[in-house]
């Protein structure tokens, strides 16, 4: 475990409780896509992306339209911010977002949503 990572924690499903870890410099993708970083069935196959830099974010890919943070739907080719304790939906999966060795406040004034810049796109990924 590296001294900072993000981690979501599926809170409903078949596979409620299971922790999908995010370590820091790193873009994991989500989605039903047999290579996809956490495969969940019945979510598209490449719904959505999440990558920890400092900050946790999360963009909807494919998903975008069902991809959710705290019920707010989130704007296509965007990067939204993930806080400690936000929930983030996913089709039908609802994880909660934990950050490990640092402090929530320095999340505090970071601008919510960014431009998904292309040399830091997922691998694979057309945007």
């Amino acid at each position: 475990m590296s001294d900072h990572e993000a981690q979501l924690i599926i809170g409903s499903g078949a596979a409620a409780g299971t922790i999908f870890v995010v370590p820091e410099g790193t873009v994991r993708t989500l989605g039903s896509h047999p290579q996809a970083d956490l495969r969940l069935p019945d979510l598209l196959p490449r719904h959505a992306a999440v990558r920890y830099h400092g900050v946790f974010e999360v963009q909807g890919l494919e998903g975008y339209e069902t991809t959710r943070v705290n019920g707010e739907r989130l704007v296509p080719q965007y990067w939204k911010l993930l806080r400690p304790g936000d929930e983030l939906t996913l089709g039908s999966y609802t994880l909660r977002v934990e950050l490990l060795g640092l402090d929530a406040s320095t999340m505090l004034g970071q601008q919510s949503t960014r431009r998904l810049a292309p040399e830091i796109s997922p691998p694979g990924y057309e945007l």
